[in-house]
């Protein structure tokens, strides 16, 4: 019997300028570089994935970007709500109608928010610490379950 249940990859944006000229943060030359080790990595798991979601953030969009290019069977999409201080309601409401496998790039600390709340419940505090450019993956099995999580420091 195959198991269909859905899988949520959240992944925090790689380390981003701490003084942006610009006045949007970018990814670092490290940053981007952790990032597409990350990458390669996930794309090694051969990885069912048909979507990749951004926030409206330069530097999210730069690390889906990098992230989509190693898997180029995933769909790149910006979505509101997943701002650093969006709230996560939204999000989980959305993400818990989802059927397909879905990945989202976003911030802190909406991502550990989020990840408590999908695991623990409503208003949940943090327990996950996600460094830059970490992959945590969910398996929705009615609750949602802690499958793996993975962070550059570990390649």
């Amino acid at each position: 019997m195959g198991d269909n249940s859905m899988l949520l990859y959240l992944v925090r944006h790689g380390e981003a300028d701490t003084n942006p000229q610009s006045g949007e943060r970018e990814l670092t030359k490290t940053g981007a570089t952790e990032v597409q080790k990350m990458a390669q990595w996930f794309a090694k798991q051969n990885p069912p994935l048909e979507k990749i979601y951004h926030s409206d953030k330069f530097r999210a969009k730069q690390t889906a970007e990098i992230l989509g290019n190693s898997l180029p069977s995933a769909s790149l999409t910006e979505r509101k709500g997943l701002t650093p201080n969006d709230d996560p309601e939204q999000t989980i409401d959305w993400v818990n109608g989802e059927k397909e496998n879905i990945m989202i790039v976003s911030h802190m600390p909406f991502l550990p928010i989020l990840t408590a709340q999908l695991l623990f419940g409503a208003r949940a505090s943090p327990c996950f610490e996600y460094k830059a450019s970490a992959i945590i993956c969910l398996k929705k099995n009615h609750p949602w379950h802690l499958k793996w999580a993975f962070n550059p420091s570990l390649l």
